[in-house]
Parts: structure tokens; sequence; C-alpha cells
């Protein structure tokens, strides 16, 4: 879990799931946008920082893009390297980033899809949103917390 937008606007762009097999003969970034994904170049993308990369690919592709990217960490192949989104979100855990740059994956980015996304059981989510809000009011922060995680994770398992 990272947080941030990068997995809602895959889903909006139409994809559930991204798999890269292989390894690219040299840097390339996969661009994701209603139901379609391009394999680009990203050689002009090599090296830079991932903060640096997500501007750059925001600039070509629009500010409501959400880009997933690697740094010089996982080029380099670190067990300790992440997959950065929105600004400094990490995936940091086992190398993941690593896993990026050992394909010549530099980036995901993915546009501002227009799917819309919705619970299979809204009613459901309906009662734990009222619920959590409900225990927050009375000063249970904790099982707010707990309730209105459980009506998140209905949503995301429901899409």
């Amino acid at each position: 879990e990272v947080g941030g937008f990068f997995g809602h606007e895959m889903k909006r762009a139409d994809f559930d799931a991204i798999v890269v097999e292989g390894k690219a003969e040299k840097p390339v970034y996969l661009w994701v946008h209603e139901g379609e994904a391009e394999i680009r170049d990203a050689s002009d993308l090599w090296g830079l920082l991932a903060i640096d990369v997500e501007d750059k690919l925001k600039e070509r592709h629009g500010k409501k893009t959400s880009v997933a990217c690697i740094g010089p960490a996982g080029e380099h192949l670190s067990l300790m390297a992440g997959i950065c989104n929105e600004r400094g979100r990490l995936a940091a855990r086992s190398g993941v980033g690593a896993v990026m740059g050992s394909k010549n994956v530099k980036a995901i980015d993915a546009a501002l899809g227009k799917s819309n996304l919705s619970a299979a059981n809204k009613s459901k989510v309906k009662g734990l949103r009222d619920k959590g809000q409900a225990q927050h009011k009375a000063g249970d922060h904790k099982g707010s917390v707990k309730s209105l995680a459980e009506a998140v994770r209905i949503i995301l398992n429901n899409v």
C-alpha cells in the first residue's frame, strides 16, 4: 500500500493490473490511457530523480496524469529501491523499484481516465461510512478509522 492516486487513475484508465514480462533493450516508460498502453522511450529520463521524472512526464502528458516511477536506486538495482508516486509516496519494501529497474522500466504514467468506479454493494459501504462518522463524532476515533477503512476495502475489492 503506497497511498496517492496512481491505482485509482490506472483503474480509471481501464486497467486492473499491469504485468511486465522480459526486459526492454533500452530505458522505457509505459503510457497508459483509455484502455491502451504504449511503450515509449525513456532515455531522457534515465538517471533522473523520481520527483524530476514525475515532473517531466506531467509536462509531457498533462498535469492530471499520475506517475509511478523509479530513481537512480532502482536503475542500479538497489535492494532498497522503491517506486515513487505523488511527489514522494513510496512503495519501498523488498526493493520493488529494483524490479522495475531490472526490466529497464523507468515509469508508468496513467492518464486521467473516464471510467467510473463504484462499489458493488453501495448500501453496505454507506452503512459503514455512517457508522464510522457516528463513532468519530462520539469520540471513538479508533473505531471510526476501522469502520471507514472497511468501507474503503469493500470499494476496492468490488470495482
